[in-house]
């Protein structure tokens, strides 16, 4: 799974409560978005450096598992951040392999999902063309 916050695609560790019925009930959600450095930090430093310094969520988070499934969390407020690393992560291959953990809660007003990538897309660029 992968979240979309603006411009940045981040891999989700594990899903959550993929029922819009459940999803509506609430106005708060934590993701466990993880980062995984295989090389040096020097080359991914940027994007986890945003993780660790964002101050605020895009006013809308977007949600896929694979091309088939997305979710849309509207009007989004941060409400809490932790940026960690998993002191205690091995890779399965062995290799000298970085996690760290960002435990992302925000509040949002709405939600509604899609299996239909092209639906959140032109919503995406309809939204964008009435903010301007």
């Amino acid at each position: 799974m992968d979240v979309y916050l603006g411009d940045k695609k981040i891999n989700l560790d594990w899903g959550f409560p993929e029922k819009i019925s459940q999803l509506k009930k609430r106005d708060t959600i934590t993701l466990d978005l993880c980062y995984y450095i295989y090389d040096n930090i020097e080359k991914f430093g940027d994007d986890l450096e945003f993780l660790q310094h964002i101050k605020e969520v895009p006013e809308n988070i977007y949600v896929s598992k694979s091309i088939y499934y997305w979710w849309v969390f509207e009007d989004c407020k941060l409400i809490d951040k932790s940026v960690y690393q998993d002191k205690n992560f091995y890779s399965y291959r062995g290799e000298d392999t970085q996690k760290w953990i960002c435990k992302l809660t925000f509040s949002y007003k709405g939600v509604y999902g899609s299996n239909k990538k092209s639906v959140v897309e032109r919503d995406i660029k309809l939204k964008k063309l009435f903010s301007e």
